[in-house]
């Protein structure tokens, strides 16, 4: 999960907060209270507003089945067209995002993100590289295989 680097810098202006937020955004000291840990529930986060991806892609149709299994829906604030746009979004204070770690670290060096694992198993993705046939790629098609597969 990412979230507004901001929100660990303010840490020290308000007490932690407990429960929800009447407004039903996340209140400031919620942000806090999550940027100080290194990993989250799942569950402990539907209470946020999210920056998500169209529907119909993999990972927003994985988020809700996720949120589904616990009885409960993503809270959607906008759907944005790529990974790196909810980062940007994150870092405008659009809400939370979740997105692949890696996307969160390469996004990050750029942009005022602070990154949180999500405690759960399901988190742990794992990708596959397919290929019709490794032995009749290019050259250019071979290498970058190669290159992933490493």
């Amino acid at each position: 999960m990412v979230r507004p680097a901001h929100a660990e810098r303010d840490r020290r202006r308000a007490p932690e907060a407990r429960g929800r937020s009447t407004t039903g955004r996340p209140a400031a000291a919620t942000w806090r209270a999550l940027a100080r840990r290194r990993q989250v529930d799942f569950a402990e986060l539907l209470d946020l507003h999210f920056v998500g991806l169209p529907r119909g892609t993999a990972l927003d149709g994985h988020l809700a089945m996720q949120a589904a299994r616990l009885g409960r829906m993503l809270r959607l604030r906008v759907r944005v067209s790529s990974l790196d746009a909810v980062c940007a979004m994150v870092a405008a204070g659009v809400g939370a995002g979740i997105v692949p770690e890696a996307t969160a670290r390469r996004q990050r060096r750029g942009l005022p993100l602070g990154v949180v694992r999500i405690a759960e198993p399901w988190a742990n993705r794992q990708l596959m590289l397919c290929v019709r046939d490794s032995k009749r790629l290019s050259r250019p098609a071979r290498k970058l295989f190669d290159a992933l597969r490493s």
